[in-house]
């Protein structure tokens, strides 16, 4: 894997997993703050976090 050309390094990795285990532990508590009915929220918080499990997959 590259970043811009250049090798990823373990600061590198060390960030990107951070940004997942933010991300993955506050998954549920935007789903449970989703107002009853709010398909304008349903819609931002699926596709939070669709990207972020594309992300993880690519």
């Amino acid at each position: 894997m590259e970043n811009q050309g250049k090798p990823l390094t373990t600061h590198d990795m060390v960030v990107v997993h951070r940004m997942f285990r933010r991300e993955f532990g506050e998954a549920a508590g935007r789903v449970r703050g989703v107002r009853h009915g709010s398909r304008a929220q349903v819609r931002l918080v699926a596709d939070r976090l669709e990207l972020l499990l594309d992300t993880l997959h690519d």
